[in-house]
């Protein structure tokens, strides 16, 4: 008697990219560039309202038509100033993603707080910033002094 060999089963949830929004970017705001997603069914894991997608606009540095300069190759110079740059400005992401987790669980608004909203476009600007060169400022009164438990940073002050 021959063993049949078992076929692999694939799960694939297969989003429509077509219509007024695709639902990539419905869901988070995604390009489809490598993002993962989590699918759950659970019920009482499910909100129980919807907010409208946010719009985060950067101002794009676009030369005009005519003014363009014709492309060069990158110099060395250059990737110096970019990393330069990216260190001590563009690499705010962690600490931005963190206030904005820190502020969402203690303001009584949660995300929909005016100070989440605009670290939430912040945090937007920071991600991008690789490909824009614009990295958004992080003010001290963003920060917390204090940190939530589930943080576990044993060497702040927590609630």
């Amino acid at each position: 008697k021959k063993k049949k060999k078992k076929k692999k089963k694939y799960s694939a949830l297969i989003p429509l990219l077509k219509g007024q929004r695709p639902h990539p970017n419905e869901l988070s705001g995604s390009d489809l560039d490598g993002d993962e997603y989590f699918v759950c069914w659970e019920e009482s894991l499910m909100p129980h309202d919807n907010c409208d997608p946010a719009e985060y606009y950067i101002e794009r540095i676009t030369p005009s038509q005519g003014d363009a300069p014709p492309p060069t190759a990158i110099t060395e110079s250059e990737i110096n100033e970019f990393v330069f740059n990216y260190i001590t400005k563009g690499s705010k992401l962690g600490q931005i993603s963190n206030a904005h987790a820190i502020w969402a669980d203690r303001l009584e608004k949660g995300v929909k707080d005016r100070k989440c909203i605009t670290l939430a476009s912040k945090h937007s600007d920071a991600v991008d910033f690789i490909k824009t060169g614009i990295a958004p400022t992080f003010d001290f009164a963003e920060r917390s002094l204090i940190y939530p438990d589930w943080m576990m940073k044993p060497d702040k002050a927590s609630y």
